[in-house]
């Protein structure tokens, strides 16, 4: 687990939020969702870590309905699929929200001496 910029962080789960509208439009569980979760994954586990809350987030959202069967219709298997990446857009919001915006609470000169009116 490297720290992180937090700008950057922002950056890369709005990046990931952006493609939510594009993955509705999608078959459920397509090439493209798959890829997009894994960098979900990805960047929870290099963030916080394997064992992280954030990443707990992730694992309730894609267990929570379980494994749909052969016998699970078409429709089912669509709404599944959108509830789920609802769930993930939600988590992703509540990790961006969760990142606060620096406060610059004394203004600094390049030199790091504190500025003058």
């Amino acid at each position: 687990m490297t720290p992180v910029d937090p700008r950057q962080l922002r950056g890369q789960i709005e990046a990931l939020r952006k493609q939510v509208p594009f993955l509705l439009a999608l078959l459920p569980d397509g090439p493209r969702y798959k890829l997009w979760l894994g960098d979900v994954v990805e960047l929870a586990q290099a963030t916080w870590g394997m064992g992280s809350p954030r990443l707990a987030q992730v694992r309730a959202v894609l267990t929570r309905a379980g494994r749909l069967g052969p016998e699970e219709t078409e429709d089912e298997r669509r709404e599944a699929y959108l509830r789920r990446l609802n769930d993930l857009d939600t988590v992703l919001a509540a990790w961006e929200r969760a990142l606060l915006e620096p406060v610059t609470l004394i203004d600094l000169d390049p030199d790091g001496g504190p500025r003058t009116p």
